[in-house]
């Protein structure tokens, strides 16, 4: 079986090479609950918190909800619905983080061979049930990138 067959997709194959759909099932339960075990995401939060709009909640992201909670309007996890951020902050700021080797990718090289830093796959999951919400390749130096910011 192939590592990235199991760590990319986490997948398990049978001995014919086709889905093994109950060992696949247990090995993603372990999955979610080794992401929920990850480090909090060191973002500087610095936004203003936007007010409460009276919308019904909506899809933002693939994986973000828009919605009002008290007195603030907040960006929470299309899965489970736990809060990670306010509206206007770094949405990556409520999200658990992990530094993922480069051979983790299907196809990639390490760009350290050719660049003078070494690089990382950057994993972000919900802290409350665990789904992966974004990955990255940056410089191991690097704070996380931005992709999105609302107003």
């Amino acid at each position: 079986m192939s590592p990235r067959t199991l760590n990319v997709y986490g997948v398990l194959l049978d001995k014919t090479g086709q889905p093994d759909t109950p060992a696949t099932k247990a090995h993603r339960v372990a999955l979610l609950a080794a992401r929920r075990a990850w480090a909090s995401t060191e973002v500087p939060v610095g936004a203003e918190p936007a007010v409460v709009t009276g919308e019904a909640p909506s899809q933002v992201h693939e994986y973000l909800v828009a919605r009002d909670r008290d007195n603030e309007r907040v960006l929470a996890c299309i899965s489970c619905n736990h809060v990670v951020s306010g509206y206007r902050a770094h949405y990556k700021s409520g999200l658990l983080s992990y530094d993922a080797s480069m051979g983790d990718l299907p196809g990639f090289f390490d760009p350290a061979v050719m660049l003078d830093e070494p690089f990382t796959l950057r994993q972000y999951a919900c802290p409350g049930c665990g789904m992966l919400m974004a990955s990255e390749v940056v410089a191991c130096s690097e704070a996380p990138l931005e992709e999105v910011r609302f107003k």
